[in-house]
């Protein structure tokens, strides 16, 4: 599973889940889970967010019925939570996201904190001359990328929200 930069992480604007529904669609940009995130319900205590226990789809079957989430699974697009919410539940999901796309005069985050990764690799494939030198830095700057993610992660810094 390759590793993405901590500029990518989003914790999305809070999602709504009505009362009586279970299935809610994923973010757009959604890529992934973040591997030390995930969904957060928040409580009845308005400054605490409660985290939900992830369930494969189909053990979820057993957490039917209708009352608090305390349980989410991820199936194609959707966001599964179990059980159905008797009252409407806030949840926060984080997770990678799609940068904005690059359009004229616009920026994002991979401008913002890999410039040169994205240099080179559009140099590699314009099929320059030095090709094989720039597609070589590129993969130094994505290992110097992926162990600055890897550093964030370990050091905890990533974490977009305080979850109590």
């Amino acid at each position: 599973r390759p590793i993405l930069p901590w500029f990518l992480l989003s914790d999305t604007p809070d999602l709504t889940i009505p009362a009586g529904s279970h299935a809610l669609t994923l973010p757009t940009g959604y890529i992934r889970e973040y591997e030390e995130g995930g969904v957060y319900r928040l409580s009845d205590d308005p400054e605490s967010w409660e985290k939900l226990l992830k369930t494969d789809h189909n053990q979820s079957l057993r957490h039917s019925g209708t009352g608090t989430p305390s349980r989410y699974a991820i199936l194609g697009n959707k966001l599964l939570v179990f059980p159905t919410p008797a009252e409407g539940a806030t949840l926060r999901l984080i997770h990678y996201a799609a940068a904005t796309a690059l359009e004229t005069n616009a920026s994002n985050v991979w401008l913002q904190y890999a410039p040169e990764l994205l240099i080179l690799l559009t140099g590699a494939r314009c099929g320059s001359g030095n090709a094989d030198a720039l597609r070589h830095e590129a993969e130094r700057q994505w290992a110097l990328l992926a162990d600055e993610s890897s550093r964030r992660r370990f050091e905890q810094q990533p974490i977009v929200i305080e979850v109590q």
